[in-house]
């Protein structure tokens, strides 16, 4: 990202990130917040997630990640079975017109290929067997966030629960970030509502409707917290 930054001669940019690429944001932010002036993360855990009964229940959701990751079986799934990819996506979402057939196609089809069939299986794997258990065991604990940050996901996401992103705490107990609901139209950052979302946490000015917020992000509702 920092490279990206530099070739693209960006010095201090407005950030959105939306699962994989949330998440990158959030190291970003955490490493570099220089280069981030405000950062709009969407439908992704945060770094510090809760060793708690609570955040321990929630482990279970992620469960295409641990099918994908699986050596042989994530690739074959990737490269045989498009249509169980595209099914997945369609029960994920929480109306049933939300995608259409061609905006399936163009998800699933090109994982077919074997390298990105590979690679995405090879990312996969990484995030279960690296990633996850450090997160757990708290490698960003001490890390403090201070990027303006606005975190919007669906309240009807069934990899990403409410429980589960709860708001990191201080080493004195208190909260480190207010928590803000957003639910309805609004939180799905979509058409002129979500801009007005947008523009107000400043990630968006005038009358700018990124293309981003054409889809829908939260579908029936949204939540979200906000440093």
């Amino acid at each position: 990202m920092r490279a990206l930054l530099e070739v693209l001669g960006l010095e201090r940019v407005r950030l959105g990130g939306h699962d994989w690429g949330g998440f990158v944001g959030f190291l970003l932010c955490l490493r570099r917040p220089d280069l981030v002036e405000r950062y709009l993360a969407l439908n992704i855990i945060h770094p510090w997630p809760r060793l708690d009964p609570r955040g321990m229940l929630d482990l279970w959701r992620p469960l295409h990640a641990y099918v994908l990751s699986a050596p042989i079986l994530g690739q074959r799934l990737l490269r045989h079975a498009p249509a169980v990819l595209r099914r997945v996506l369609e029960a994920a979402a929480v109306r049933p017109d939300t995608f259409t057939r061609a905006e399936l196609d163009a998800f699933a089809e090109p994982l077919r290929e074997p390298e990105r069939a590979r690679a995405t299986a090879a990312l996969y794997r990484a995030f279960v067997l690296r990633e996850l258990p450090a997160l757990v065991r708290g490698r960003y604990a001490g890390a403090r966030l201070t990027t303006p940050t606005l975190f919007l996901f669906g309240t009807a996401d069934w990899v990403v629960s409410a429980p589960g992103l709860r708001g990191p705490r201080r080493r004195d107990g208190a909260r480190a970030g207010r928590r803000a609901l957003h639910r309805g139209r609004a939180a799905g950052a979509r058409g002129r509502a979500g801009a007005r979302v947008l523009r107000r946490r400043g990630l968006v000015r005038g009358q700018d409707e990124p293309a981003a917020l054409d889809c829908p992000v939260a579908g029936a509702g949204g939540a979200g917290w906000e440093r």
